[in-house]
């Protein structure tokens, strides 16, 4: 790991993200880039087109590189080797598909979650998540004050797709000596024995040689409320979930659980994206080993 990205609106819940970055930067001998993204404004329409007040924007820029420049020699993070970005005329989501950006080695965001209308139309962290290659480590505010991850959740089917991205899991979590909770949720419309969960999880762990570790089948009504649920019961201090990056109608029909759980959970949430194959749920008779 080399790059990690803090997009930053320069709030609160942004500096919790970047002080989280600075504490991995910390560990990796990693370059962290600040960037910071915004659409130009409107000054009035001429004949159909949009103009802009050439002195105004130029203004903003300034403030701009100037309040980033500020930031990067905060007490905190003035001993990491820090980047600055500025991307007028960006949507924020952007920014993980920037030509320099887009290979980051890991992108850690801030978000306050979604709720009402917001929630319809999604969380920044929700656009992020959906359109990143690249890991995203989505933190809330005041998640600095206690980062040191001991107990990670791995929620996942532990199909052969989530294979090629678990080593950076894997890593992640030696590198802060945590124990890892493989998490497999049962729901009424999403079926699967125990016994064949289980042995899906013992394979899993068997092929990546886990030690400490723990194998896990956890019931209720939904994967979103399983998954957040069994986090507050072994009070977890960290969640990290497999996502397909869906978009347009297929992302309307089919969602995303880390997109949905990503507005409610309170601990920082691990995402990363995997290909999708069809997952054969709904089963009744195990697996014989």
């Amino acid at each position: 790991m080399k790059r990690i990205i803090v997009p930053t609106d320069f709030s609160e819940c942004a500096m919790s993200a970047l002080k989280i970055a600075a504490k991995v930067a910390d560990k990796i001998d990693a370059v962290i880039t600040l960037v910071h993204a915004y659409e130009l404004p409107v000054y009035g329409f001429t004949g159909g087109k949009v103009m802009y007040d050439g002195k105004q924007i130029g203004k903003i820029k300034e403030e701009i590189h100037h309040e980033l420049g500020r930031i990067a020699k905060m007490d905190f993070i003035k001993k990491y080797k820090v980047e600055t970005h500025l991307l007028p005329d960006f949507k924020i989501e952007d920014i993980v598909t920037h030509k320099t950006l887009k290979t980051a080695d890991l992108v850690v965001m801030g978000t306050n979650g979604a709720s009402g209308i917001r929630e319809l139309i999604g969380s920044n962290a929700e656009r992020i998540i959906r359109k990143s290659i690249s890991p995203v480590l989505v933190v809330r505010e005041g998640n600095e004050k206690k980062f040191n991850p001991k107990n990670i959740v791995f929620a996942s089917s532990f199909y052969g797709e989530v294979y090629e991205r678990f080593p950076k899991v894997k890593s992640f979590a030696e590198m802060y000596g945590a124990k890892i909770h493989l998490l497999n949720i049962n729901t009424p419309k999403d079926f699967m024995t125990t016994e064949y969960s289980e042995n899906l999880m013992i394979s899993f762990k068997e092929k990546f040689k886990l030690k400490d570790v723990s194998m896990n089948v956890y019931n209720d009504e939904s994967v979103e409320d399983g998954v957040i649920n069994f986090c507050k019961r072994i009070k977890a201090d960290m969640l990290v979930l497999e996502t397909h990056g869906r978009t347009g109608l297929n992302h309307i029909l089919n969602g995303s659980i880390a997109e949905d759980v990503v507005n409610h959970i309170s601990i920082p949430l691990l995402t990363f994206k995997i290909k999708e194959s069809p997952k054969p749920r709904g089963v009744i008779f195990p697996e014989s080993r």
